[in-house]
């Protein structure tokens, strides 16, 4: 059988907007600044304001829903671990509006980090670095061995008081083992809860 190889990063591969009163508008001049002065003087950003604080650990799981296209390797050996819950624990870091994520799998210890923003309750992130970028010599059902690269990935969620929920989708990228050749994109999709 052969042994799996984790890489958390790239390999060596050859792949390729005047008229009318003036105390009106000297009023309004004056009711503007008055508006805008909490703001400059803690020179704050509007927006973020607004904004929830998604700073702190999160606790939860995960669920693939879904895997394509059908038939391909390593499809069939992700359908076997669809509707199945992974525990996961998430770091949010908020600076504004930016937002950086570390996703912990509990049962491997292995983590992918994120990057992204929020706006209001929902937030975005897509995938910066995983500690498993390359899966190198995955033996996939009928004996296929493929060397699995962490291509793309996204998570896309909203927050109610503690509780948030969300989606994943990752891309999947393949090559085979002996010859280094392209052997197919597989997309997984699925949802997370977490709680804080």
């Amino acid at each position: 059988m052969a042994k799996l190889e984790v890489f958390s990063t790239p390999r060596n591969r050859n792949r390729t907007g005047r008229k009318g009163s003036t105390m009106g508008f000297r009023y309004t001049h004056v009711w503007l600044i008055a508006m805008m002065l909490p703001l400059l003087s803690c020179g704050g950003d509007p927006a973020s304001s607004r904004n929830t604080d998604l700073s702190g650990i999160w606790i939860g799981s995960q669920t693939t829903t879904t895997a394509s296209p059908p038939g391909h390797p390593l499809t069939q050996a992700v359908a076997s671990a669809i509707g199945e819950a992974y525990q996961s624990t998430v770091t949010f870091s908020q600076s504004g509006s930016s937002l950086s994520i570390t996703w912990k799998f509990d049962n491997t210890g292995l983590k992918t980090m994120y990057s992204g923003s929020v706006d209001g309750q929902v937030f975005t992130a897509d995938m910066t670095g995983s500690d498993a970028l390359w899966l190198i010599d995955m033996e996939l059902p009928g004996g296929v061995l493929m060397d699995v690269q962490y291509a793309v990935g996204s998570v896309t969620g909203s927050v109610e008081q503690n509780t948030m929920s969300g989606t994943f989708a990752d891309t999947l990228q393949c090559y085979d083992s002996a010859t280094d050749a392209p052997a197919g994109v597989v997309h997984v999709g699925g949802t997370f809860s977490l709680s804080h």
